[in-house]
């Protein structure tokens, strides 16, 4: 039996890498105000394997199913949504699936 994409579980490779990218976040200084993750479970996975490396304050994160698969320019609009001004995430973390995060960079 197949799980569907959105249900399939992190790979052994994405379990090593997760740590290592929450390590170099935290190494770069990074400190997101806002996560967005997809729904998915290996996106789920991705960041509760990376959150323990980003220490406290635990940032705000929201799961949205609109990053499951989304294109860049449907992320931008995503992004393009949040506040403004003073009560604006000055840092946005987005845990989400290529191609289309891969193409927005």
């Amino acid at each position: 039996m197949s799980l569907a994409d959105y249900d399939r579980p992190l790979a052994k490779r994405g379990r090593k890498a997760a740590p290592a990218m929450g390590a170099e976040i935290a190494r770069l200084g990074l400190r997101p105000d806002l996560i967005l993750c997809s729904g998915a479970a290996r996106t789920r996975e991705t960041l509760d394997l990376v959150l323990p490396a980003l220490g406290s304050p635990m940032p705000e994160i929201v799961y949205d199913d609109a990053i499951y698969m989304a294109t860049p320019s449907a992320l931008m609009g995503l992004l393009r949504k949040l506040p403004a001004g003073g009560s604006a995430p000055k840092t946005v973390l987005v845990v989400g699936h290529n191609p289309g995060l891969e193409e927005l960079s």
